[in-house]
């Protein structure tokens, strides 16, 4: 391979020569010389994955072979030119030609042109004849792991030969022999079959010789695991012919099917028994009294069972039980009392359901003689004792009573099968007892409910929809409207003619449903006999019953009381709405009150010189006081509650304190989430409750959140607060996802949580304690897609006594430094002025800003603020200012201050209200300066 073929010769190589023969060759064919492909035909451009011949032409060996296989290759090549070697045969070298793996044979050889030595490359690709050996070669494992697994033995047996020639492993799990003993010794497997069906074999071989078609053989083989020393196999039978069609063998699997054997021989059985039982069960349904009952079963255990002697016990009150049986046609009862003495009787363990039945085989061989004369008592008769039973009557719920049976003439034994029988029919017997008793029940409920009914307060009807006639209607009808239920039947427009004309449309939703709709009530007026009108609501269904018109069943009730109710409401409503209305008014006559008043005094002092202008102040400043008192008493107008002195909690500004501190839940996380949630407060009514403010707070904060984890996409809180019936009421809705059936009857349970590892489950749970703890109610309304409304309801107490404005000696000892806050210029400068009058250093703010910036500069000893103004309130401007500064005090002044006054915020020191006198201010100062000093 070191020297190239002298192209310039005249003489030309072989592959040249036999291109176009070559080129056909389905063999593939590569020269090389020197290591360069000098020639390649198209086979082994296919089988090296090129398109053409000419791609390897002029090609190093070394990219022809991929790297893994080369070297092999290569070695051949060297073997065959430098070491005589005529010819290397390389088997199943693995090449991977671009995306596929071939498996071929090399054959290298070396060829001489003139005197130089190139090597001649033939590949064979054997990568299906390899593909098709591994296939079957994993197809036979594959099949032996099978035959290994199956529930069943497979065999072969060469019938030229006499012997087995295959016997799966699981024969030994059948036979308990080891697979060796039946393939050395064929005769031992035949002796291991019942004679009967070993005989029975004959035929089916006979058939398979003849027909050459499979077949299937039952047979038994013997084993000690059954009573009778037999299994039941089954064996499916394929014969094996030779080229001469001739039968040399079988092949087969034979599986155990004894259980399948013994459950159809038991089948057959019951089922006789079962068609007699069924039988009798449309009889035991037709029965209506426990004679009858008794007479049944007396009938189908001579036709089933054979037996003669059939006694029933009966279980009554009083541990009295009766016993009934069939003399002639009469079924005779007879008394005894249920207290026997313990462990005398079986038949007392079994009315008790100590026992679930009796039989004597097994029991009464070895009883004492008393127990053996009460049963000979009992049976009438020595002879049956040891052959009779005793089942439970079972009912649906409890033992009702015991079935007693025995053979009269033969005195055979109960069998098993038997005994399952007894207890079935016990069942039976118990169930029709039942039904009797149902029924029996049914026939006083009807009477009852009828009674009910007719003395109802409300008017019950039936009406037949094809032949619009009241078919029922209860006699309240003539106590409401006055016309009796004989009048309503016998005139079937008459309920046309009672019905407003405004409501005509309304009741013939009624009369006439839309069967595609779900009913609805309906509120209409009816006239009764003397000309009066009722308002009344209808609350009906539609009915279809079998072999029946359909039918629309009603209940009437007389809502006129309520109607007036609701109006009398509706004008407490607007009362409660013009008091509103009339304390906002008086808020804002209270800020200009305050201006009068403060400025009058301030008069007062200025002109003290002048008795008559001092005079004329003091008549302005009075003026200002009973305008005052006026205001006081428009605001008590729209008070709900009655003073009282106890610790109290007002729900309206606590519900405002809890909006505002979850406002960075529901508008700042919320907002930062790309959702919308807006929270309002309504109040009907302004309650106040005795309780813990702090766990109400929890409470409130609760719901809010949760309705906030409820509307990942934005919504609206709604909390509402009214009064009913002396309860605060407080609901919290969302407009969020809503709860299914299972989530709201679960979602007070501790640890019972929806949010996965955010939530806690305990939210909900410690707020329903809390709840309760005050005497008061938490409940829940949702639906998937509609929402949740929470509804707290808590005891309403009496509303504290307001703090009574005293008057006390101005302070001239004491100058403080003061800052008062109001955006009322009016109000601030009176107020101002006031305490300067007194020798304190005031600063005038007129919005929270201006107060925060200058109670960050200077030190002051007082604040005095007001409630509502723009962008911060009072309350939220007291809050920042005590987390600065805590032992400062902070009086309120309000014209909301006779009602804040006994519901003090925590946030400030003292309410006042506006407007406040110049002796009531000096006596808080004073207070407050005390309690600061001590």
């Amino acid at each position: 391979m070191d020297s190239t073929v002298d192209s310039g010769r005249a003489d030309t190589p072989p592959w040249v020569q036999f291109e176009e023969l070559l080129d056909h060759l389905t063999t593939a064919l590569l020269v090389v010389d020197n290591g360069i492909v000098v020639y390649a035909n198209t086979s082994a451009a296919n089988i090296t994955g090129r398109k053409t011949a000419d791609e390897l032409q002029g090609a190093p060996l070394q990219s022809v072979f991929p790297l893994e296989s080369y070297p092999q290759i290569h070695e051949a090549c060297e073997q065959v030119c430098h070491r005589e070697t005529p010819a290397v045969h390389l088997t199943g070298i693995v090449c991977h030609f671009g995306q596929q793996q071939s498996y071929i044979d090399v054959h290298v050889a070396r060829l001489h042109v003139g005197s130089r030595c190139a090597v001649v490359l033939l590949l064979y690709d054997l990568s299906q004849l390899t593909c098709a050996l591994r296939r079957s070669q994993e197809a036979e494992r594959r099949l032996a792991d099978l035959i290994s697994t199956l529930p069943g033995v497979v065999w072969e047996y060469d019938r030229r030969r006499g012997v087995f020639t295959l016997i799966s492993d699981y024969a030994r799990v059948l036979t308990g022999h080891q697979t060796e003993r039946f393939l050395q010794h064929p005769e031992f497997f035949f002796q291991q079959i019942h004679p009967d069906d070993l005989a029975a074999f004959q035929p089916l071989w006979e058939q398979l010789k003849r027909t050459h078609q499979p077949g299937t053989w039952r047979f038994r083989l013997r084993s000690e695991e059954y009573p009778d020393g037999w299994r039941w196999l089954q064996a499916e039978i394929v014969p094996v012919l030779d080229e001469a069609g001739e039968l040399v063998a079988v092949r087969g699997v034979s599986y155990d099917i004894h259980r399948e054997v013994e459950t159809q021989r038991l089948l057959e059985r019951r089922t006789k028994q079962l068609e007699a039982l069924i039988h009798f069960s449309s009889r035991f349904v037709e029965v209506r009294t426990e004679e009858e009952v008794v007479r049944v079963l007396r009938e189908l255990m001579r036709q089933t069972l054979d037996f003669e002697y059939i006694a029933v016990y009966l279980r009554r009150q009083n541990g009295v039980v009766e016993k009934a049986q069939v003399v002639g046609d009469s079924v005779v009862w007879e008394g005894m009392e249920l207290d026997l003495k313990e462990g005398i009787t079986r038949l007392r363990d079994v009315l008790l359901g100590r026992i679930p039945y009796f039989v004597s085989r097994d029991a009464l061989r070895d009883v004492s003689q008393i127990e053996r004369e009460l049963w000979v008592q009992l049976l009438g008769s020595a002879e049956r004792v040891f052959s009779n039973a005793v089942v439970p009557i079972r009912g649906r719920t409890q033992v009702l009573g015991a079935l007693a049976v025995d053979r009269r003439d033969t005195g055979e034994p109960i069998t098993e099968s038997e005994l399952s029988m007894l207890l079935t029919i016990g069942r039976y017997t118990g169930l029709a007892l039942d039904n009797v008793k149902l029924m029996q029940e049914l026939r006083v409920a009807e009477e009852r409910l009828r009674h009910l009914v007719q003395n109802l307060p409300v008017t019950v009807w039936e009406l037949n929809l094809a032949t619009r006639q009241l078919e029922f209607i209860s006699e309240y009808v003539e106590e409401w409207l006055g016309y009796t239920p004989a009048e309503w039947q016998a005139n079937p427009t008459l309920y046309y003619s009672v019905v407003h004309p405004d409501d005509i449309e309304l009741f013939q939703r009624v009369i006439n449903p839309d069967v595609s709709s779900v009913p609805q009530p309906v509120e209409i007026r009816l006239r009764d006999k003397q000309g009066r009108w009722h308002w009344c609501r209808i609350l009906w269904t539609l009915t279809y019953e079998e072999e029946r018109a359909p039918l629309v069943r009603g209940v009437t009730t007389d809502i006129t009381a309520q109607k007036q109710a609701e109006q009398q409401q509706l004008h407490l409503m607007r009362l409660r709405s013009l008091g509103e209305i009339a304390s906002g008014v008086a808020h804002n006559f209270n800020n200009l009150l305050m201006g009068i008043l403060g400025n009058a005094e301030l008069l007062q002092s200025a002109l003290q010189y002048d008795p008559e202008l001092q005079r004329r102040a003091e008549i302005i400043a009075q003026l200002a006081h009973d305008a005052s008192a006026i205001v006081q008493r428009m605001q008590g107008f729209y008070k709900l509650q009655t003073p009282t002195r106890r610790e109290q909690v007002r729900l309206q500004p606590l519900l405002e304190d809890v909006i505002d501190s979850t406002r960075p839940v529901w508008y700042g996380l919320a907002g930062r989430r790309g959702a919308e949630i807006r929270v309002n407060l309504i109040v009907e009514a302004d309650p106040v409750v005795e309780a813990s403010r702090s766990e109400l707070l929890e409470v409130f904060t609760n719901l809010i959140i949760n309705a906030c984890d409820a509307m990942p996409h934005g919504g609206v809180i709604t909390l509402s607060l009214r009064e009913r019936d002396g309860l605060a009421v407080i609901d919290v809705a969302d407009t969020g996802t809503g709860m299914t059936p299972e989530v709201r009857e679960r979602c007070f349970d501790a640890f019972f949580t929806t949010k996965g590892e955010r939530g806690s489950g305990l939210g909900l749970s410690v707020s329903y304690q809390i709840i309760a703890r005050h005497s008061g109610q938490i409940t829940v309304r949702s639906e998937v897609g509609r929402g949740t409304v929470f509804t707290v309801q808590l005891p309403v107490v009496k509303e504290g006594g307001a703090l009574r404005q005293a008057s006390a000696q101005p302070l001239h000892s004491t100058t403080l430094r003061i800052l008062t806050v109001d955006d009322d210029e009016a109000v601030r400068t009176a107020i101002q002025h006031l305490l300067e009058a007194d020798g304190h250093q005031v600063t005038a703010a007129s919005d929270a800003d201006v107060a925060l910036v200058e109670f960050q500069q200077q030190h002051y000893d007082l604040v005095i603020l007001d409630l509502g103004m723009p962008q911060l309130d009072g309350l939220s401007l007291a809050r920042q200012i005590k987390q600065r500064a805590p032992s400062v005090p902070v009086i309120l002044l309000t014209g909301w201050g006779d009602q804040l006054r006994e519901d003090k915020p925590h946030e400030v020191d003292m309410v006042l209200a506006k407007p406040v006198r110049r002796a009531t201010l000096r006596a808080a100062l004073a207070q407050l300066v005390r309690q600061r000093e001590a």
